[in-house]
């Protein structure tokens, strides 16, 4: 059974009046365990398909369920505790608390997440356990990166947007799959977008 589905799952933006579909007849199913790239050039929609699955934007046509739950029928509130309950982001841009060492960053989830994991064990995880005492602005970029996804695997979902940064592709991948594998991560899907279709088969 598939964890998230689209049946002809649509986005259209009115802005003043002046009307733009982003998203159009999207369909497919993705199991529970899967890594999945969506590929496409700028401007064809990943991010919004990004924002629909992980409740940051409301859906206008067609259906989504993401673990059962119907995505297309929520309301603000509602998208609100789905995201806070069951999606972590990995953005291009890390949105670490420059004031908060490696390890605090990482427990920030625990406040809104109620199945949060030992934030410590997560942190070693990424290769952090000799930096979790270190501020963002003493890790290299790949460093804060790896903050940043692990703080994102407290969740069901780990989303990823556009650019692997100072990680390196096939170094984020190694530890995104790893999360696929875990057996502390059962439920996860992880999605991530790319530019180019060379970009993708990389991975």
């Amino acid at each position: 059974m598939s964890f998230i589905e689209a049946e002809d799952l649509g986005k259209t933006y009115d802005t003043n009046g002046i009307k733009f579909t982003a998203l159009h007849g999207i369909n497919f199913m993705l199991e529970e365990g899967s890594l999945t790239v969506i590929l496409g050039p700028s401007g064809a929609g990943k991010t919004t398909l990004l924002n629909l699955i992980g409740g940051m934007d409301a859906v206008t046509a067609g259906h989504l369920t993401v673990g059962g739950k119907h995505l297309e029928g929520m309301n603000r509130k509602e998208l609100t505790l789905y995201r806070r309950a069951d999606i972590g982001f990995v953005f291009q841009f890390y949105n670490l608390m420059p004031n908060l060492t490696a390890r605090e960053n990482i427990e920030l989830a625990t406040e809104i997440c109620p199945d949060a994991i030992d934030p410590v064990k997560a942190a070693e995880m990424v290769g952090l356990e000799e930096f979790q005492d270190h501020f963002p602005g003493q890790l290299s970029g790949g460093q804060q990166q790896r903050v940043s996804i692990a703080r994102a695997v407290f969740l069901y979902f780990i989303f990823k947007e556009l650019g692997f940064g100072g990680l390196g592709e096939m170094h984020a991948v190694t530890y995104i799959t790893a999360f696929a594998i875990s057996e502390l991560f059962v439920f996860l899907v992880v999605l991530l977008t790319r530019h180019h279709v060379k970009q993708g088969e990389s991975l």
